[in-house]
């Protein structure tokens, strides 16, 4: 079945790609989400200017998150916490402790695009990954220092 598809599909193709599909893809998970279109030539035609405000947002998406990673460009983040005298922490770094962080530097991320892959429980310095939309990665150096 030839489908149009609206919007980025992982692993399939983005706003605008005519493919090929299995009908029950197509009928059972494409279309009731409203993420494609059965391909026509009316259809397509109907959808040019549909898809031409799709990929002025997501150039304009692109932007905003290159003008994020321009700005995170060579910082990093300091978190101060409570720690024993051999520098294990008294909890640990959580998410929610970093989005605060870079929210304090200009920041505003959401929960899922802040990777902590291990939960830091001693002080000092570390790797985090933050995911950005359209699959851009931005590794940070995340600081822990005892209070």
């Amino acid at each position: 079945m030839k489908i149009l598809l609206l919007d980025n599909v992982n692993s399939l193709g983005k706003p605008g790609d005519v493919l090929e599909v299995s009908p029950g893809y197509a009928r059972n998970y494409l279309l009731p989400r409203g993420l494609a279109v059965v391909a026509t030539e009316v259809e397509i035609k109907g959808q040019q200017e549909r898809l031409l405000k799709i990929k002025e947002n997501l150039e304009k998406k692109m932007g905003q998150v290159n003008e994020k990673l321009v700005a995170l460009e060579g910082k990093s983040i300091s978190i101060k916490k409570k720690a024993t005298d051999e520098g294990n922490l008294f909890g640990s770094v959580t998410v929610k402790e970093i989005k605060q962080a870079l929210k304090e530097m200009g920041f505003e991320l959401k929960d899922y695009e802040v990777d902590l892959d291990t939960v830091e429980k001693k002080i000092g310095e570390y790797k985090i990954v933050l995911e950005l939309p359209n699959d851009y990665q931005h590794e940070m150096d995340l600081v822990v220092e005892k209070l």
